[in-house]
């Protein structure tokens, strides 16, 4: 039995960016990275911006809580479907994650730049981080 093609097969994306739009900026969660000397400080992130990354963020924190549900549940079919899901929402925020980079390159004009990074008070930043 084949299955039929669907129309709007991008309709999670459209899903994220109106999640994404949604966000208040009391429910932003705050990147936690420092800035150091060896990283330049290129500007701050606009506020869409931080809306799509506290939605990245929280489908993150979903995704550990799958993974937690998935590692002791005991029904091997539940078991299985938590896995999918999990690996479904894992490809989801991979993909999100390119966009939102990908939209900090693009706003920032940084094609060019040598890694790119979001630090705490919402600093866009380049250079090398620090090993932790």
């Amino acid at each position: 039995m084949s299955r039929e093609p669907r129309m709007q097969t991008a309709v999670w994306i459209t899903i994220f960016l109106l999640e994404a739009a949604n966000i208040e900026e009391d429910d932003f969660i705050e990147p936690d990275g420092e800035v150091h000397g060896d990283l330049e400080t290129i500007g701050t992130l606009p506020f869409e911006l931080k809306q799509i990354f506290t939605r990245i963020k929280q489908l993150e924190a979903e995704g550990l809580l799958i993974a937690s549900q998935s590692k002791s549940e005991k029904n091997r079919k539940r078991r299985q479907l938590l896995f999918c899901e999990l690996s479904k929402m894992k490809r989801k925020i991979d993909l999100a994650t390119d966009v939102f980079f990908t939209s900090v390159l693009d706003e920032f004009n940084l094609w060019e730049a040598n890694g790119v990074g979001i630090a705490e008070n919402w600093l866009v930043v380049t250079g090398e981080a620090e090993d932790e």
